[in-house]
């Protein structure tokens, strides 16, 4: 069962925003209404029972304020009853409602290194999660922000996805491929 609540909070250019409790585990994530869809306005932070995810450099802490890393055989299906992972195309809706600039749009007022934070126009709070790597560990925390879709991509040598990518320096959000043993963020959408 998904409980919303009308949160109190007013956003400039959102259309309404909420809160809901994911009933796997308590806890409650804001929500926002841009143009005709709703997204989480937090990354998600469900430990599943299976799967790869990651807390960021293995600190709890993190978890908080970023959510978990997941690769992204685990995002496809970590996101609570009546949300899913967006596709590459839920996204692209995402950042031309967002306007020229949608990174600055979209990023948290504070948060980014390098003078890089938004204005958060609309509520969605993208934040810096950094990302993993098996190879080489952690990377990026507090400075790039990445965001799985459903996306799959077959344009590399290793099994790929596309991913929504955010870093202090661009006003500009990319929508790049990845492959899929990485951990990052995880953005759910509400299911139409």
């Amino acid at each position: 069962m998904l409980i919303i609540g009308i949160s109190l909070l007013s956003v400039a250019g959102a259309q309404s925003t909420g809160t809901f409790t994911d009933q796997r585990d308590g806890n409650e994530y804001k929500w926002v209404e841009i143009g005709e869809q709703v997204w989480m306005a937090e990354n998600l932070a469900w430990k599943p029972d299976d799967g790869l995810y990651w807390s960021y450099r293995n600190r709890d802490a993190y978890v908080e304020k970023y959510g978990y890393l997941y690769d992204w055989n685990s995002a496809q299906t970590v996101c609570p009853a009546g949300w899913r992972l967006p596709s590459y195309e839920d996204f692209k809706e995402l950042l031309n409602h967002a306007g020229s600039r949608p990174a600055l749009m979209l990023k948290a007022a504070d948060g980014w290194q390098k003078n890089g934070n938004g204005t958060d126009q609309f509520g969605f709070a993208a934040l810096p999660g950094g990302k993993y790597a098996p190879a080489y560990g952690f990377d990026d925390g507090d400075l790039l922000g990445f965001w799985w879709t459903s996306t799959s991509y077959s344009g590399m040598q290793s099994p790929s996805a596309r991913h929504l990518y955010m870093s202090p320096s661009l006003s500009f959000a990319e929508l790049n491929p990845a492959p899929m043993a990485l951990g990052l963020s995880v953005r759910c959408i509400k299911t139409k």
